[in-house]
């Protein structure tokens, strides 16, 4: 019998009953595949809606920054985010208060007040970088986000300030081709600022100085010529940053009514104290004294510290209250410049719990930079340290700058009206200890030391005036104070000082002197 055919058929029909099963488990596959996908995405949506009330920090975890709900700020925050808290601050928080210098409080000072009888000639500004990020980071604490874009930040009603981003946009690009910050971003235009970098904050605080000392000297006393080229009147030196370089145009904007900044070239110097080889002070800035001197200073502060039980007492709350290393801690100064931004900008706080006392509060802060001061007030004081020995030399060749120039002006061989440097803390402290006014404080954000030059209409002898941040401390000089005249420390005095008595030094200490 021919069994080929019904073979074939039964090899079909088996087939075909195998296709059946086949197909139908692939749909039942299909059915619980689709089923799996739902219940993954509903777990993904329940752990990022309730992951936070669930989470567990294990010790083996690390640090964790939870999130203060009281202080929470949507990622892209404006400037009334920040300024609602400057009034919401309890307990003692003077010196955080003080570092963080709001822009939101109004701006006053002793600037541009000339006595009956003299004439404003020249005015030289030394300031601070506004706010910035931090320059340092602790292990396993993200840092939080600030803003460095000025356009959606700033909303406030002042029309010359909301119109700052545009009128930066126009003159991006056209800085001097042969400057050293051609093509740099001339202020803060970015959602996310990184590490060490000016914040909208920051250009919001120098924007107000540039306005401040506008009313005070070109307003009230005319100090500049508008209708000439001010190029010849202003001289501006930043250092080689991002945040001194963007913080002297925001001051430039407020300033001067028609900043232009193809006009205006910013001279870039390679040293935080502005050492120059410029004609007024050639060849001064390689004193090796000056690195002997700041390794001393370094030993001595580590050894005041470490004999201080006040500043172990604080770093040990910093750690307790973080719940990490007392050891993995950086020195002092550093874990204020970490801690302070959150602070400032009203951001979320640094905590290791959901608690209060496990978050970092504004008093612990305060007692950090409270202590910093102590311990740098005893470091001046010692003698042994050498500290005024080195603010001495680091900061005499800029100061025989200030002073040759001032003589120049005062014979009537140079027209320059304004000099602005734009630089540090590291610039400011040091010039501060060697003109005697210096508290311990680290110079707040945006801090601004004015030398003022004003002529005697009848006697033509000039007379300088110091104020810092506003305040004048010019009797408090200590080689002016036996020598002042209607308040003002004379020219002759000023020069006299640095030529002869700090070059002196700067000679005996081995570096070599210009003389003036």
């Amino acid at each position: 019998m021919d069994l080929t055919g019904s073979k074939f058929a039964d090899r079909c029909g088996h087939s075909l009953t195998q296709t059946g099963i086949l197909k139908t488990m692939i749909r039942r596959k299909r059915f619980v595949l689709k089923i799996i996908i739902i219940v993954i995405l509903l777990g993904f949506v329940a752990l990022f809606a309730l992951g936070p009330l669930f989470h567990r920090h294990s010790e083996h975890d690390g640090p964790v920054m939870y999130v203060d709900t009281e202080k929470t700020r949507p990622n892209v925050h404006t400037m009334q985010d920040e300024g609602t808290y400057e009034n919401a601050s309890s307990g003692d928080v003077e010196y955080i208060e003080d570092y963080c210098n709001s822009p939101f409080k109004p701006l006053t000072g002793d600037e541009g007040a000339v006595p009956e009888g003299y004439k404003l000639r020249l005015v030289h500004v030394f300031t601070r970088h506004g706010d910035r990020t931090s320059l340092h980071a602790l292990s396993g604490f993200p840092t939080s986000r600030y803003s460095c874009h000025f356009a959606s930040w700033y909303n406030g009603s002042d029309p010359k300030i909301r119109y700052f981003p545009q009128y930066m946009d126009k003159m991006a690009g056209t800085q001097r081709s042969r400057s050293h910050f051609n093509n740099w971003s001339l202020y803060p235009n970015k959602a996310k600022c990184g590490p060490s970098e000016l914040t909208s904050r920051g250009a919001l605080q120098h924007i107000r100085n540039g306005q401040h000392l506008f009313k005070k000297y070109i307003a009230r006393h005319g100090l500049i010529s508008l209708k000439e080229n001010y190029s010849s009147q202003v001289i501006v030196k930043s250092t080689a940053y991002s945040r001194t370089y963007q913080s002297a145009n925001a001051f430039l904007y407020g300033f001067l009514p028609q900043y232009n900044v193809s006009i205006l070239g910013i001279q870039y110097s390679q040293s935080l104290e502005f050492c120059s080889s410029n004609p007024l002070s050639p060849g001064m800035c390689s004193c090796r004294r000056v690195q002997t001197l700041r390794n001393r200073l370094g030993r001595f502060s580590s050894l005041i510290s470490s004999n201080r039980e006040s500043h172990r007492m604080v770093k040990r709350r910093v750690a307790n209250v973080l719940a990490i290393d007392y050891l993995a801690l950086p020195w002092l100064s550093a874990i204020g410049d970490i801690l302070t931004p959150a602070y400032c900008h009203n951001l979320p706080k640094y905590c290791s719990g959901l608690k209060q006392e496990h978050c970092v509060s504004g008093p612990l802060i305060n007692s950090i930079w409270k202590e910093v001061t102590e311990t740098e007030n005893i470091l001046q004081a010692d003698v042994e340290s050498k500290s005024i020995e080195y603010a001495n030399i680091l900061m005499y060749p800029v100061l025989l700058e200030i002073a040759q120039r001032l003589i120049l002006v005062s014979q009537g061989r140079l027209d320059v009206r304004f000099v602005l440097y734009s630089g540090h803390d590291v610039t400011l402290a040091p010039l501060l200890q060697v003109l005697g006014i210096h508290n311990g404080r680290f110079p707040p954000y945006a801090s601004r030391l004015v030398i003022e030059a004003l002529e005697a209409t009848k006697t033509h002898l000039f007379m300088l005036k110091f104020i810092y941040n506003g305040v004048d401390t010019t009797r408090r000089i200590p080689f002016c104070e036996s020598d002042l005249v209607d308040g003002m420390c004379p020219l002759k005095v000023f020069h006299s000082y640095v030529v002869d008595e700090l070059s002196n030094q700067y000679e005996l200490s081995g570096c070599k002197v210009e003389r003036g």
